[in-house]
């Protein structure tokens, strides 16, 4: 009676056994189902974190917006300093014409009446580009 006894205890414990991993395995399957969908639900953002994701997408802009303004000026200071340079680079080039020209203007008369007729041509020319100048910037203000 005794081995029969043991045997169909051991049966019954196999059997417990064997349910008992069934459950784990089932449990342990619907954990990793849970933890997925959870995963799943963090990685929609709350209101709260959309507001904050606004929020920053506001400031960056006006950060960009700012760097846009400061370059512009740069830009408009540097395109300005290249017209005073190419201004000043034709005065000089002027002033060596003349300084090349008056040694022989001053020889003879006729070389002379040449040479201020040239001086009143340059003179016109930079009082038209003075004007042209003042002009534009009366409309750029």
């Amino acid at each position: 009676d005794d081995p029969d006894r043991l045997a169909e205890i051991e049966a019954v414990h196999a059997k417990v056994v064997a349910k008992d991993a069934r459950l784990r395995r089932q449990v342990a399957a619907a954990s990793r189902k849970v933890a997925a969908t959870a995963r799943l639900i963090d990685d929609v953002p709350t209101r709260t974190e959309l507001v904050q994701y606004e929020r920053r997408f506001q400031e960056l802009y006006a950060q960009v917006a700012t760097k846009l303004d400061e370059t512009r000026k740069y830009y408009q200071l540097y395109n300005s300093l290249d017209e005073i340079l190419q201004i000043h680079q034709k005065e000089v080039q002027i002033l060596n014409s003349v300084i090349d020209t008056f040694a022989q203007a001053i020889k003879t008369k006729q070389a002379k009446q040449t040479f201020l007729a040239q001086l009143d041509e340059i003179n016109s020319g930079l009082r038209k580009n003075l004007a042209l100048k003042r002009e534009a910037l009366t409309k750029a203000a």
